[in-house]
């Protein structure tokens, strides 16, 4: 065997392999395909039919992508309003919106930015001590600094 031919069959594998990966599939299975098969591996991947849940779980998992509540339909997590539905994503955007005040809030706290912690306490009005996954004080106690500590503990009345 020449290693052209053996150099052939390895860009069938990996065309292949990207083309089955593309759909949901495994990369590594379609490319031993190419691999075996040359150029009917390739075509074989091509008419493969797409796995939507592996796509569609692949998509929320890498946090690109969200459900609308409404229509059950992959959107883009920025979106306002559906693209298949045309319903308003309101509600699910105000609870990203704590979400992401909740991040920024533990965030200044370990970087112990005293006036990033000021700025989101007076801002954020709507986030509560309850909803953090981690409490802000014991984050704040862990990373050792006191004023910090007091302006949580004046925020959240504790």
């Amino acid at each position: 065997m020449s290693v052209g031919f053996i150099v052939f069959f390895c860009l069938c594998g990996l065309i292949a392999g990207i083309a089955g990966s593309n759909k949901g599939r495994s990369g590594f299975l379609w490319f031993l395909v190419g691999f075996v098969l040359g150029p009917l591996g390739i075509v074989l991947a091509l008419v493969a039919k797409k796995d939507n849940q592996t796509i569609e779980s692949k998509e929320l998992a890498s946090g690109t992508q969200k459900k609308c509540p409404f229509c059950a339909e992959l959107i883009k997590n920025e979106a306002i309003i559906c693209k298949h539905c045309n319903r308003e994503q309101t509600e699910h955007n105000a609870s990203m919106q704590r979400y992401n005040s909740q991040k920024a809030l533990l965030n200044a706290i370990a970087d112990n930015d005293v006036e990033g912690v000021k700025n989101i306490l007076n801002t954020a009005q709507d986030i509560t001590y309850a909803e953090f996954s981690t409490p802000p004080l014991e984050y704040a106690e862990l990373h050792d600094n006191e004023e910090v500590i007091s302006l949580i503990k004046t925020k959240f009345n504790k």
